[in-house]
């Protein structure tokens, strides 16, 4: 079965996620209120404490990555540890990254081990100088310059495994071919 990973990115807005609905998804904070999912992760304190009462309208496995000793997530909130390296079991936690997609990524090859995975949504590239997302509902203050997308490429390139790289395919538009990702455009699906 294949596992799809839904990112941020404005470019998500053009794809039908409900044509996945019963697929098996792991879903990067907003992208979890689309549709039910088999899983939904965040590593952004802000962002969990900011959604926290809309995840709960959303049912299920919904994951902190410990980014602090100090933040506690809601009860119900799996969190999982965060490891420096691409382990083989979900009990020695997610890679550390700098974004939520390469964790994100890295629970989709935990689900299944050697299992196709497409992205979707992980344009990596912003809008008049800023970050951008599919949704209008970023708060202003977390949203950043989209230079920030350089290190989320570069965090793609250098933590992904190649063994992992060569079963994904992201569809695109996206930066993630400079990772050494196979990108292939869609139709608009709208």
């Amino acid at each position: 079965m294949t596992t799809y990973v839904l990112g941020g990115g404005p470019s998500l807005s053009d794809f039908d996620v409900h044509a996945l609905y019963g697929q098996r998804i792991v879903a990067c904070n907003n992208a979890g209120f689309l549709l039910p999912h088999s899983w939904a992760l965040s590593c952004d304190e802000r962002w969990v404490e900011r959604y926290a009462a809309e995840c709960e309208k959303h049912p299920c496995v919904w994951i902190y990555q410990k980014m602090s000793t100090v933040f506690v997530p809601p009860p119900n909130w799996q969190t999982l540890e965060r490891n420096d390296s691409w382990n083989t079991s979900l009990d020695d936690g997610l890679i550390a990254a700098s974004n939520v997609g390469v964790p994100a990524l890295h629970l989709a090859d935990l689900a299944d081990p050697g299992g196709d995975i497409v992205m979707i949504g992980f344009d990596m590239t912003g809008k008049d100088g800023k970050t951008a997302h599919f949704h209008n509902d970023y708060p202003e203050d977390f949203i950043q310059t989209d230079q920030r997308y350089d290190s989320f490429v570069e965090c793609f390139r250098d933590k992904v495994p190649k063994s992992v790289k060569k079963r994904v395919t992201v569809i695109g538009p996206s930066r993630l071919d400079e990772a050494g990702f196979n990108v292939v455009e869609h139709a608009h699906s709208h």
